[in-house]
């Protein structure tokens, strides 16, 4: 599915994490823009990152390794493309379709003569429910409670994140074995998921983009965002209108119309056209020596109009490693520097293998740290180029910003 979309200039300046410096974590999203004249300033004054004295609270070599780290990652991201396309080409190479279990990449939606569906039961009725809605013109007739009582899912945070059963056990574990095993062939080849997470695959690199991922975007994720983030909308209109009226101090008692346009959110789960998928794999190191694997993630929102998160391994398989919503961001675009007072009670949710937990790109959440064993989780960043081009990017919230529509078959550059 080749689409036209559009990146963004702020790329290359904003949302650098920076995880720890040495043996200190820090866990800071900063800018950067290959100067070093406003690192001290955010670093004081958005984090208080100040000593007695009132000196920026790190010491020379700790913002000379600090420094390395922004550079390094800037020179990442202005070679992404011409990198990318390079593994890509060695991960071809490497991992042949000769050695590939050919059956992991092509998503199948039905059941036929050709084999079983990789979606579980409930999601097929589920999607089967938005079909007749949606030829009558109107997804809203489904409501939110009907549509999930059907797929067997669950509202985890109201109007705002989904969690219902996506995938099988059968395909979860054909697609987790497939990638585990082109993870393990090209180790030293393949490209980090994303700027914070350091260990999982990038699935255009696994030749996953056509026969997966796309159709996953068009014939799943689609039809669902469309239906329970309007019906979310709908059915939370009326108390929208009497909220204001009142003070809460819960940010989880906000519905969905009470931060975002209906209309402008209807149009960008309709017009949902590319994204980014990757996999993470958290796991729990007990002697803390292997500092390639990533136990917890920090708190963050997606670089996506919607996201979609699904578990690929059995739950059994470790500890710990809950998914914490924690409200939508105050901020437009949405910023982690003077966050405010406001602490919104978390929301957690424990992964089950196959479901998938959809929420908008802007929900701030975070993953826990895992306490024993492997979690492999499949995460979509699902974008909208119309949206973009009309209200920005969702990063800087600048249309202007935008760099000229790209065709492409993948995916935008992405944090």
């Amino acid at each position: 599915m080749s689409v036209t979309s559009s990146d963004c200039n702020c790329y290359y300046t904003e949302h650098y994490f920076v995880e720890k410096v040495q043996n200190r974590t820090l866990r800071l999203h900063l800018s950067y823009d290959g100067s070093d004249e406003s690192i001290q300033d955010q670093l004081t004054k958005n984090y208080g990152l100040v000593n007695d004295d009132g000196d920026l609270d790190l010491t020379a070599e700790e913002f000379g390794v600090l420094k390395m780290i922004l550079q390094t990652e800037r020179e990442r991201r202005l070679n992404l493309w011409g990198s990318h396309n390079h593994r890509k080409m060695l991960c071809s190479n490497l991992f042949p379709e000769e050695k590939r279990n050919i059956q992991a990449y092509h998503l199948k939606t039905i059941n036929d003569n050709e084999g079983e569906s990789w979606l579980t039961k409930s999601c097929m009725e589920a999607l089967d429910l938005t079909k007749r809605s949606s030829s009558g013109g109107d997804p809203t007739l489904i409501s939110a409670k009907e549509l999930l009582a059907v797929a067997g899912g669950e509202e985890i945070v109201k109007g705002r994140v989904f969690a219902l059963p996506i995938l099988n056990k059968k395909s979860c574990k054909l697609l987790d074995n497939e990638l585990c095993l082109f993870a393990d062939t090209c180790k030293d080849i393949k490209g980090r998921p994303n700027t914070m997470n350091r260990n999982g695959v990038l699935l255009d690199e696994a030749s996953m983009t056509a026969g997966v991922t796309n159709a996953l975007l068009e014939n799943v994720i689609t039809p669902l965002a469309r239906c329970l983030f309007s019906v979310a909308k709908e059915n939370n209109s009326e108390s929208c209108e009497t909220e204001e009226k009142k003070t809460s101090d819960r940010d989880h008692d906000l519905s969905l119309c009470e931060r975002d346009d209906t209309d402008m959110v209807q149009c960008m789960c309709d017009t949902l056209d590319h994204h980014h998928a990757f996999t993470v794999n958290y796991r729990f190191d007990p002697n803390g020596k292997n500092k390639d694997h990533d136990r917890d993630l920090a708190l963050h929102f997606d670089n996506s109009e919607v996201t979609m998160n699904i578990l690929l391994n059995d739950e059994d398989d470790f500890d710990g490693g809950e998914l914490s919503f924690e409200g939508p961001s105050k901020a437009s675009p949405p910023s982690f520097g003077n966050m405010g007072n406001a602490k919104p009670v978390p929301v957690p949710f424990r992964h089950k293998v196959g479901w998938g937990v959809i929420h908008l790109g802007s929900e701030l959440h975070q993953a826990m740290p895992i306490d024993g064993g492997d979690r492999r989780n499949l995460i979509m960043w699902c974008r909208s180029s119309t949206h973009r081009l009309n209200h920005g990017c969702p990063l800087c919230g600048q249309a202007d910003q935008l760099i000229k529509p790209v065709l492409h078959n993948y995916m935008n550059k992405s944090t």
